[in-house]
């Protein structure tokens, strides 16, 4: 929560924030939990300090997850974690090689006024949830899911 209220400051910090789409139809923590997730990024996307961009299905896969930190002298630092640890890295070389790998992720990703179209639609799928029960009564339950961008709709049915 402090977090964020860092955005509300008399001299915020810029985020830029690329997701990749698959991040928006994961459903975790169901489709309650996911619309309100979804809900805060489209509201937070519209920050003036908040860029969202949404990696497309279909986007060339572009390595690890990454931070580029800015420092208040220009200069930047990389952050990066594995499996094991994190690392802060400020040579020259790795944050000009990140920086790189950033802007190729930029040119792929959508732009924040279609990315932000993209994390509503998903929200609007997630609004659709449903479920029919029947009192266990001969009837059927089924477990929602949202429409996937591949056309694949994962759902389980028991009856």
């Amino acid at each position: 929560m402090r977090r964020r209220k860092v955005f509300d400051g008399s001299n915020p910090p810029s985020l830029e924030v690329i997701l990749h789409e698959a991040a928006l139809w994961c459903g975790i923590g169901g489709p309650v939990v996911m619309q309100a997730q979804l809900q805060y990024l489209a509201a937070v996307s519209e920050h003036p300090r908040i860029t969202v961009q949404v990696l497309p299905f279909g986007a060339p896969p572009r390595g690890t997850p990454f931070i580029l930190l800015g420092r208040p002298d220009g200069s930047e630092v990389l952050y990066a974690e594995s499996y094991v640890r994190g690392q802060f890295h400020d040579s020259p070389e790795a944050v000009a090689e990140a920086r790189a790998a950033y802007e190729r992720l930029r040119a792929d990703a959508l732009a924040p006024a279609q990315s932000l179209f993209r994390i509503q639609h998903a929200m609007e799928a997630y609004t659709c949830a449903t479920s029919d029960y029947s009192e266990g009564n001969g009837g059927t339950y089924a477990e929602w899911a949202p429409v996937f961008a591949c056309g694949i709709v994962p759902v389980h049915k028991t009856s």
